[in-house]
């Protein structure tokens, strides 16, 4: 389980084919990662399979490339790392457990000073299956960042990146038409499984 409060940036080194999986080798500025242990990266809980160094592994199964945008990665892409929560951690963000739902896309962001608002299209076709973890001012993980929902729109969701997210994360390189891993608030769900049961 994760906060949403990203570490800092690792860089892409190589992702290589291993027969229907991913090796993912990112470049990090942690030192002690140990093999077996929970990483969010870009949001997704992947498994720290190797590290030497200052550079680790990860498997990406076909589950995890199909729901992400493991696809778009390239050497020298930026990328959201967070270790996992610890019992005697702070929650400053919201429980984000690294099970990504989907790719959304960027569709408009627009500089106001210092800060981006950004809009973001959810799929039509899912997004009814999630219209009620949708709330205003509710939460909502991109690329592993734990934001505010400014507005719900139509087809998405209108969010506000301040100027510490920005500095902090991989979210001040998107530009229109980019994809993002999003997951849904697990508080959301677990009420809206609660609702359906019920009914």
């Amino acid at each position: 389980m994760f906060t949403g409060l990203v570490d800092h940036c690792g860089v892409v080194k190589t992702l290589q084919k291993k027969d229907e999986t991913y090796i993912l080798s990112i470049e990090t500025q942690f030192t002690d990662l140990l093999i077996g242990e929970s990483i969010s990266v870009d949001g997704a809980c992947l498994t720290v399979t190797t590290f030497d160094g200052n550079i680790f592994s990860c498997e990406i199964s076909p589950e995890t490339q199909k729901l992400t945008i493991v696809d778009d990665y390239r050497p020298g892409r930026l990328i959201n790392l967070e270790r996992a929560l610890r019992l005697s951690d702070r929650l400053g963000g919201h429980f984000v457990l690294g099970h990504v739902d989907q790719i959304a896309f960027i569709v408009e962001k627009n500089c106001l000073e210092d800060y981006f608002e950004v809009l973001l299209e959810i799929p039509t076709e899912n997004l009814n299956d999630y219209r009620s973890l949708l709330i205003k001012k509710g939460s909502i993980a991109v690329n592993g960042v734990s934001l505010t929902i400014n507005e719900v729109l139509a087809a998405g969701v209108k969010l506000m990146l301040i100027p510490h997210t920005l500095i902090k994360t991989n979210l001040s390189h998107l530009s229109v038409g980019d994809r993002v891993n999003i997951e849904f608030d697990w508080l959301a769900k677990i009420v809206q499984s609660q609702l359906i049961v019920s009914e």
